[in-house]
């Protein structure tokens, strides 16, 4: 770089990081080389240094964070998501969620500090598994005590079924509510192995079959792709099975339902197309959302959580999850898994 691009740039750091002063966020501008040419005070507190630290220590700072380097070189080609949350741990723990853009040639990052936003959700998730822990023994008594008063007196027959069944749902909602909080703490450990598509779709067309047969729905696969999946085989079974009786649950008497499979270079898809009411534009963004109903499901059987259950599972495979729908046409469900390498000698 020769002195007039190093004297540009330094004139154009000392004019940004006055201005950069006026921002809440922390805002780090880098040159091409990754280089910091200026920052606030809010963006050196929360890399860990006092203000008005020159750039070189700025730039050192950064560095020992892989992930704000990383984001930083996907940021340039492209690669880099909207948004991220890294850890900063000197001289405390913080959270902080940084959103990168392109100026020109420098690079913008906003760090915004969410550390008590983590701690709250942390402390959601302890409460919501504690809470099923406790809530599982009171409802299994009532179950048995139900059933053993089934036996005993039978001329209560009407009123202990509609009890038992009232208990199988509180069961059903509080092992839901488990498996949620295992998945998103990552507690959730996979068995990953390579598998058939044909065999996962197969099984869980089966299992819906009654349902799907009870509304007359025609249970049409589409296996465009050829080679062995990666992953969990039983999460990965549980995600279809939601998919589907989502889409039997909401399809309208004698129509289709397809399930498709295909490869892309980077990702194995699935998705499932049903011919149902849609959903709303507007809430399209938050149906993987827990507890989360449309006005078009209010009062319809479920609790909000099996898309919430879905996406956890795809993130854990390290993969995403995706909707799409139009009211009146219907709505597909999909998700996409990374690409490992094919082994050796097929499965």
């Amino acid at each position: 770089m020769s002195w007039t691009s190093r004297l540009a740039s330094a004139l154009l750091g000392a004019a940004a990081g006055r201005f950069l002063e006026f921002v809440h966020d922390g805002v780090l501008l880098c040159d091409p080389a990754g280089k910091v040419v200026a920052a606030n005070r809010r963006a050196a507190e929360y890399l860990g240094l006092e203000p008005g630290q020159p750039p070189h220590r700025l730039s050192l700072a950064l560095r020992r964070n892989p992930d704000l380097v990383s984001y930083l070189e996907g940021l340039r080609s492209g690669k880099s998501p909207e948004t991220i949350t890294v850890q900063t741990g000197y001289p405390r723990v913080r959270f902080l969620q940084v959103q990168g853009s392109l100026l020109h040639r420098l690079a913008v990052l906003t760090l915004t500090d969410v550390t008590r936003l983590h701690q709250l959700e942390q402390m959601r998730r302890r409460f919501t598994a504690d809470l099923s822990h406790e809530l599982r023994t009171p409802v299994t008594a009532i179950r048995l005590l139900t059933e053993a008063l089934e036996r005993d007196r039978p001329e209560l027959a009407e009123h202990t079924q509609r009890i038992l069944t009232a208990t199988k749902r509180l069961e059903q909602l509080v092992a839901q509510i488990l498996d949620l909080s295992r998945l998103e703490a990552g507690q959730e450990q996979l068995s990953p192995e390579w598998f058939d598509p044909a065999d996962l779709v197969g099984e869980a067309v089966d299992r819906i079959a009654p349902q799907a047969a009870a509304k007359q729905l025609r249970l049409v696969r589409r296996l465009e792709g050829e080679r062995p999946w990666w992953g969990d085989y039983e999460k990965l079974l549980r995600l279809l099975g939601i998919y589907l009786d989502n889409a039997v649950r909401f399809s309208p008497p004698a129509t289709e339902i397809v399930i498709r499979v295909f490869n892309t270079q980077e990702a194995n898809v699935l998705t499932v197309t049903d011919h149902g009411p849609g959903i709303l534009a507007e809430e399209l963004p938050y149906v993987f959302q827990r507890f989360y109903k449309g006005q078009r499901q209010t009062g319809t059987p479920g609790f909000g959580l099996g898309l919430a259950i879905a996406k956890h599972i795809a993130l854990a495979h390290g993969g995403e999850v995706f909707a799409d729908s139009r009211v009146g046409e219907g709505s597909t469900f999909g998700v996409r898994l990374p690409t490992p390498a094919a082994p050796s000698g097929g499965r």
